[in-house]
């Protein structure tokens, strides 16, 4: 529902030019049977779509969690990306060891500053300005 929400949101911004705010905090996609009886999938089509054909001025801001690793947060990424190696050892504590040494491992590589030298961010900013910069953004918006 909030992708079909979204999309339609953005696709009236497009049509009345109006700048969009989007305040990120790595968002993710419900998965599942239920989910996809749902029309996840198609709804979250609709979504990038809408994305990809915004022609209004957007911005965005990743609060917090904006990690290189796509809709999902760490923790998640290790448990399905090493779920073999995570499997494969067999003493509850080595594996609790490996599982902390893996999520450390990239939240070391996930920070903002790596992730920002390998994806098309425009700045990493203290957030105390991140009012200004929206607001100098919105200005040079309404002057286009």
């Amino acid at each position: 529902a909030a992708s079909a929400k979204g999309a339609r949101f953005l696709t009236l911004c497009t049509q009345f030019n109006m700048p969009v705010l989007s305040l990120c905090d790595t968002p993710g996609f419900m998965v599942g049977p239920e989910s996809e009886e749902q029309g996840a999938v198609a709804a979250a089509c609709d979504l990038i779509s809408a994305g990809a054909n915004l022609t209004a001025p957007m911005f965005f801001v990743c609060l917090r969690k904006g990690y290189e690793f796509g809709p999902m947060g760490l923790e998640g990424a290790v448990q399905l990306g090493y779920r073999k190696e995570l499997e494969a050892e067999t003493d509850p504590t080595a594996r609790e060891a490996l599982y902390d040494r893996l999520v450390g491992e990239l939240y070391e590589r996930g920070g903002a500053m790596n992730v920002a030298s390998t994806h098309e961010i425009d700045a990493v900013i203290d957030p105390a300005d991140t009012r200004g910069w929206i607001a100098k953004g919105m200005r040079m918006a309404a002057s286009r």
